[in-house]
C-alpha cells in the first residue's frame, strides 16, 4: 500500500509539474523536494540498543522523508536507528543514487535540505535570511 501512495517522481512530466509548483508557490526554481530526518520514539529494543539510542536521550528510529511543494511525502526511509546521522541515511538511500543519476544525465533538479546533509550538485542547503 505504501508504494501506491508514496512515490518519488519518475517521469520528466512529474518532475516538471513539481518544479513548476515550487517555482510558483515558493519562488524556488528546479526544486523537486525537501528532505529532512525526524526521530520517531520507540520502546527500548532488547538487541543492539546502542543503534537506537539517539543524541536527544531516548530510543528512536531516525526516519528520512522527502516531501513535495504541498508537503506530500514522496519518499520515506525508516531503516535506521536513532544513533544514525542524517548524512549517513542520505548516502545509503535510493533517492541519493537517483538524484545523482538525474544530475549525470544533465537534468537540473534539486532537493533542499539543511546543513546536516552534504552539499551536492543535486542537494542544497536551504538558506533562510532572518
Amino acid at each position: 500500500m505504501v508504494n501506491r501512495w508514496i512515490v518519488f517522481p519518475q517521469t520528466p512530466q512529474e518532475r516538471s509539474h513539481i518544479k513548476e509548483k515550487f517555482l510558483r508557490k515558493h519562488n524556488l526554481p528546479g526544486v523537486i523536494g525537501c528532505i529532512d530526518c525526524t526521530h520517531i520514539a520507540i520502546i527500548r529494543p532488547n538487541e543492539e540498543e546502542h543503534i537506537f539510542f539517539n543524541r536527544k536521550g531516548y530510543h528512536s528510529l531516525n526516519v528520512q522523508m522527502v516531501c513535495d511543494y504541498d508537503l506530500k511525502i514522496i519518499n520515506v526511509n525508516s531503516k535506521f536507528g536513532g544513533a544514525t546521522h542524517d548524512s549517513h541515511i542520505w548516502s545509503a538511500s535510493q533517492v541519493e543514487t537517483y538524484m545523482q543519476e538525474l544530475h549525470n544525465n544533465g537534468k537540473q533538479v534539486w532537493l533542499l535540505g539543511y546543513s546536516g546533509y552534504p552539499q551536492r550538485p543535486w542537494l542544497m542547503d536551504a538558506y533562510i535570511k532572518c
